[in-house]
C-alpha cells in the first residue's frame, strides 16, 4: 500500500547554523584535518606558510631591482587569502596592510628587500607581479 502525498508530513526544515557549513567541510576525522577540506582539499593553512617555503622571483628590470631588491620570495594567493595572512600573523612579520576586500582577485603574497632591515611582505594582484618578476629556475639556490 503507498502512501498518498498528501497524508505525508512535510520534513521539519533544518536551519544550518554557522557551524553546520564548518562540520560538512570539515569532514568525517574533526575541524579542519589535516587542514584540507574533506569536499574541495583547499589546504586552509595555505595562507599561512612560513616565509622559507616560498619561491624565489627575479625582478625584471633594473628600477625594479634597485628599488625593492633583484629577488623577492613569493607565492600565489588571493587578496582575500593575504587579509586572513595579515590578520593572524601581521605581529609576528613586518607586513603591509591588505587592498580592499570588496571583490576577490588572484595575485600574491610577496616579500620585498629579502635579508634587510627593511623587509617586508606585500601583495598585488597577478598581472601586476608578472609585470615585474619571473620565477627562478627550480635548480637555483641563489637568492
Amino acid at each position: 500500500m503507498t502512501e498518498s502525498p498528501a497524508s505525508k508530513k512535510p520534513a521539519a526544515k533544518r536551519s544550518l547554523g554557522n557551524n553546520a557549513i564548518g562540520e560538512f567541510l570539515a569532514g568525517p576525522k574533526g575541524p579542519r584535518a589535516n587542514s584540507e577540506s574533506a569536499v574541495s582539499g583547499y589546504d586552509y593553512d595555505r595562507p599561512y606558510v612560513g616565509q622559507e617555503a616560498l619561491l624565489n622571483y627575479t625582478a625584471k628590470d633594473a628600477v625594479t631591482a634597485a628599488r625593492y631588491g633583484k629577488t623577492v620570495k613569493a607565492i600565489q594567493l588571493s587578496n582575500s587569502e593575504y587579509n586572513s595572512r595579515f590578520n593572524r600573523l601581521s605581529n609576528q612579520y613586518n607586513m603591509k596592510p591588505p587592498p580592499d576586500r570588496g571583490r576577490i582577485f588572484s595575485g600574491y603574497l610577496f616579500v620585498r628587500k629579502l635579508g634587510t632591515a627593511e623587509q617586508y611582505e606585500t601583495w598585488m594582484p597577478e598581472e601586476a607581479f608578472d609585470d615585474l618578476y619571473r620565477s627562478e629556475p627550480k635548480e637555483s639556490s641563489s637568492g
